[in-house]
Protein backbone atom coordinates (compact mmCIF):
# COMPACT_ATOMS: atom_id res chain seq x y z
CA UNK A 1 0.00 0.00 0.00
CA UNK A 2 1.31 3.51 -0.94
CA UNK A 3 1.66 6.39 1.27
CA UNK A 4 0.17 9.59 1.48
CA UNK A 5 3.68 11.26 0.44
CA UNK A 6 3.86 8.38 -2.30
CA UNK A 7 0.25 9.39 -3.49
CA UNK A 8 1.15 12.68 -3.76
CA UNK A 9 4.11 12.66 -5.53
CA UNK A 10 2.85 10.34 -8.14
CA UNK A 11 -0.09 12.42 -8.60
CA UNK A 12 2.21 15.63 -8.82
CA UNK A 13 4.63 13.47 -11.63
CA UNK A 14 0.91 13.14 -13.96
CA UNK A 15 0.57 16.86 -13.84
CA UNK A 16 4.05 17.25 -14.68
CA UNK A 17 3.44 14.51 -17.74
CA UNK A 18 0.31 16.38 -18.60
CA UNK A 19 1.81 19.84 -19.01
CA UNK A 20 4.63 18.59 -20.78
CA UNK A 21 2.82 16.81 -23.18
CA UNK A 22 -0.23 19.09 -23.58
CA UNK A 23 0.19 19.55 -27.11
CA UNK A 24 0.94 16.07 -28.59
CA UNK A 25 -1.97 14.93 -26.16
CA UNK A 26 -4.22 17.74 -27.94
CA UNK A 27 -3.70 16.47 -30.88
CA UNK A 28 -4.05 13.06 -30.49
CA UNK A 29 -7.40 13.64 -28.52
CA UNK A 30 -8.77 16.97 -29.23
CA UNK A 31 -11.87 17.89 -27.23
CA UNK A 32 -11.83 15.01 -24.87
CA UNK A 33 -11.54 13.70 -21.61
CA UNK A 34 -8.73 12.27 -20.79
CA UNK A 35 -7.25 10.24 -17.52
CA UNK A 36 -3.10 9.60 -16.67
CA UNK A 37 -2.03 7.40 -14.41
CA UNK A 38 2.11 6.77 -13.87
CA UNK A 39 2.50 9.04 -17.07
CA UNK A 40 0.69 7.44 -19.29
CA UNK A 41 -3.45 7.87 -21.02
CA UNK A 42 -5.25 5.06 -19.53
CA UNK A 43 -8.21 6.18 -20.98
CA UNK A 44 -9.78 9.12 -22.97
CA UNK A 45 -13.49 9.88 -24.21
CA UNK A 46 -15.25 13.01 -25.61
CA UNK A 47 -18.27 11.91 -22.95
CA UNK A 48 -16.99 12.74 -19.25
CA UNK A 49 -19.47 9.73 -17.81
CA UNK A 50 -17.92 7.45 -21.09
CA UNK A 51 -14.59 8.06 -19.77
CA UNK A 52 -15.47 7.42 -15.54
CA UNK A 53 -17.34 4.42 -16.93
CA UNK A 54 -14.22 3.32 -18.63
CA UNK A 55 -12.03 3.92 -15.91
CA UNK A 56 -14.29 1.87 -13.11
CA UNK A 57 -13.89 -0.99 -15.46
CA UNK A 58 -10.60 -1.03 -15.71
CA UNK A 59 -10.37 -0.70 -12.15
CA UNK A 60 -9.07 2.36 -12.18
CA UNK A 61 -9.69 4.06 -8.71
CA UNK A 62 -11.41 7.48 -9.86
CA UNK A 63 -9.55 9.46 -7.62
CA UNK A 64 -5.74 8.05 -8.54
CA UNK A 65 -6.04 9.85 -12.18
CA UNK A 66 -5.48 12.69 -13.34
CA UNK A 67 -8.44 13.79 -15.39
CA UNK A 68 -8.00 16.82 -18.06
CA UNK A 69 -9.75 17.92 -20.77
CA UNK A 70 -8.42 18.55 -24.02
CA UNK A 71 -9.74 21.47 -25.87
CA UNK A 72 -8.87 21.89 -29.37
CA UNK A 73 -8.69 25.74 -28.93
CA UNK A 74 -6.67 27.31 -25.76
CA UNK A 75 -8.95 28.99 -23.54
CA UNK A 76 -7.96 32.22 -22.47
CA UNK A 77 -8.83 33.95 -19.29
CA UNK A 78 -9.18 37.47 -19.01
CA UNK A 79 -9.65 39.39 -15.34
CA UNK A 80 -11.08 42.05 -14.89
CA UNK A 81 -12.18 45.11 -13.15
CA UNK A 82 -16.08 46.08 -12.95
Amino acid sequence: MKTEKQELERYREDTEYYERNRESLVRDHPNEWVAILNQKVVGASADLDELLDDLEHKQIPLGEALIEYLGAEEELLILGEE
